[in-house]
């Protein structure tokens, strides 16, 4: 019996096709990291689910050598707003700060910060918050300041914590805003009467404490003394000054007066004794320190508008 065998060009038609399939399964996709599990951890997170969120992070962590340091800082972030600082404290064990970003950084910081104040170690806490922070995201920049005062308080410095919460207070609206107020009055009032007294005293008129300090006086029906200028000299009296140099008392000089008056009109008559007297030598204005001009109210008040409207 004769047996068929196939010619060679069929014979190298089965080889391609071979090849070509060994091909296409050699062609198959690369096994590459998944993100599937990190999106997954930070929806648990924004969702409310924190414990099961920390532990996809540490999971995440132990699984990913590269990213090990971000991935426990966010899992303590989650015990964090869980209420276990005990376990936020144990995700972060390990964690090298020169593997975080500047950001991350100051988040660690700021975990550890807490967690020593909750351990009744404010120094520990103002220690690791030793930190510029007027480049952080203003949410971070909100909890630092916050951090601060506490850990100021727990220091037994009142005065600074206070002028801590009084800088906080301009990036908080609403009720934050009213809580924080709350917290800085009832952190002057433990310093004690007395003490506010004393710290007010060293204080310059304009400082932005003085109000809070008034504040919690009143809680013990007491209140700063007003500042009430009594002036002795006449205004434009000379007096020496610093350096030996001669002033006037009252007022800061004048480089420029402009007078409005009536130039013309029914009105003309009543100003002319104005312009008359600044003619003397006895003019409330220095003309040797100012340059006097008068003006004609009615040409000039469009621009006497414009200039009070800036």
């Amino acid at each position: 019996m004769k047996i068929c065998r196939p010619s060679r060009p069929v014979f190298v038609s089965l080889l391609a096709v071979c090849g070509l399939l060994s091909g296409c399964v050699a062609l198959g996709p690369r096994d590459e990291p998944e993100v599937a599990p990190a999106a997954d951890a930070e929806l648990l997170y924004r969702q409310g689910d924190l414990e099961h969120a920390a532990q996809a992070f540490m999971d995440l962590a132990a699984t990913r050598a590269d990213e090990r340091d971000h991935y426990r800082l966010r899992a303590a972030e989650a015990y964090r707003e869980a209420g276990n600082l005990e376990a936020a404290a144990q995700a972060l064990a390990g964690v090298r700060p020169r593997r975080l970003n500047a950001e991350e950084s100051a988040r660690l910081a700021l975990l550890d910060g807490e967690i020593a104040l909750a351990h009744h170690d404010p120094a520990r806490t103002l220690e690791r918050l030793n930190f510029a922070d007027e480049t952080l995201p203003l949410p971070l920049r909100q909890r630092t300041y916050e951090l601060r005062a506490r850990a100021q308080a727990a220091s037994g410095d009142m005065m600074a914590s206070a002028r801590t919460r009084a800088a906080l207070n301009r990036w908080l609206g609403g009720a934050d805003r009213a809580q924080n107020e709350l917290q800085l009055v009832d952190t002057l009032r433990k310093a004690g009467p007395d003490s506010l007294k004393q710290q007010a005293a060293a204080l310059p008129p304009g400082d932005a404490l003085r109000p809070w300090l008034n504040q919690a006086l009143h809680g013990s029906g007491q209140a700063l003394p007003q500042l009430v200028l009594r002036p002795n000299q006449a205004v434009g009296t000379l007096i020496p000054g610093q350096n030996n140099v001669v002033a006037r008392e009252g007022y800061r000089a004048a480089q420029r007066v402009a007078i409005l008056l009536p130039m013309g009109g029914p009105l003309k008559g009543v100003s002319q004794p104005i312009r008359d007297d600044q003619n003397k030598p006895y003019s409330v204005v220095d003309h040797e320190a100012a340059r006097t001009m008068m003006l004609d109210f009615a040409q000039n008040r469009s621009r006497v508008v414009r200039d009070q409207m800036r």
